[in-house]
């Protein structure tokens, strides 16, 4: 990738919309397109009172390459907690449309389309869609457009807490930026080296960090004798995401947190703590292998 490329990339990041609600005592963008992408529930975009929804839009950068976008992921209203949920509207459908980026640096809309439909629910949903790809090498967005909700109980205002963008992963960078807590005798790069028989010994909570740009990080453990990771947090670029692994040897994928809303659009190193083991009898945490996914190409 070139430093152009990743100029591109940075001026270019981020979200926005058509509309958002004005709250002077939470912030003036604490409704705005940023809650929708910042990995937080207790946050969200929601439109003014005035709107009529339909025809409302979030709008997320996307980028140039082989991946692209065939899942979204989204929390369909206002998800802080279950009533204050129904209190306000939710997005029941939405149209995705790609716009892309031509040689003088103008957004143009494409001909490529999908309809998205979600259930009434406060549970994250991911729907498979067919592949809609950004062509042009100077990136461009995928618009949200909303063109169905559930009616909400006391408001009319639509809310979204989160959404992402997923592109389609690849085998992705393994590049070990350090580890703490490893064991006396034991070497942080077994996390690394490709081999299921050699293994990081380490504390129960432990932790390595992983350069590059990632969409997802598997971790396989070993024999039940040693402990398993049952809680681990990935943060990166000032996001974290808590995940709950299940008590097996075998590869298990956590995402890593989205940037600016589609997955891999990391720029800052990864960092995988255990917060929790399955305990084991002889008391120390083992990993065999450690691997990534990536959705965007890393120079680094």
């Amino acid at each position: 990738m070139t430093l152009l490329m990743m100029s591109l990339q940075m001026a270019f990041a981020g979200a926005d919309v058509s509309n958002f609600k004005k709250d002077a005592r939470r912030g003036a963008n604490f409704w705005n397109a940023g809650s929708a992408i910042d990995e937080n529930v207790e946050t969200a975009w929601m439109v003014s009172g005035e709107s009529e929804n339909i025809g409302e839009w979030i709008t997320i950068d996307g980028p140039n390459g082989t991946c692209g976008l065939d899942k979204v992921s989204m929390i369909v209203g206002y998800a802080a907690d279950e009533e204050k949920f129904y209190d306000y509207a939710r997005v029941k459908q939405i149209r995705i449309e790609v716009y892309e980026y031509n040689k003088s640096l103008e957004l143009e809309l494409t001909s490529k389309s999908a309809v998205v439909n979600f259930e009434d629910s406060i549970e994250e949903q991911i729907v498979d869609i067919e592949e809609l790809k950004i062509d042009s090498q100077n990136g461009g967005k995928y618009r949200l457009n909303i063109t169905e909700v559930y009616p909400g109980k006391d408001y009319t205002s639509v809310a979204i807490s989160e959404v992402k963008l997923l592109l389609t992963e690849y085998d992705g960078p393994l590049n070990l930026a350090g580890a703490t807590g490893t064991a006396e005798g034991s070497d942080e790069l077994n996390l690394t080296d490709k081999k299921t028989n050699s293994q990081w010994f380490a504390d129960e909570t432990a932790s390595f960090t992983l350069s590059g740009k990632i969409s997802s990080i598997g971790l396989q453990s070993v024999s039940s004798s040693y402990s398993r990771p049952k809680k681990v947090k990935v943060s990166t670029g000032g996001r974290e995401l808590i995940h709950e692994l299940p008590n097996n040897g075998k590869l298990n994928w956590v995402r890593v947190p989205t940037v600016t809303g589609y997955t891999g659009s990391n720029w800052d190193d990864v960092k995988v703590e255990v917060l929790e083991v399955y305990p084991s009898s002889k008391g120390q945490l083992a990993i065999s292998e450690v691997k990534t996914r990536a959705t965007v190409f890393s120079a680094f």
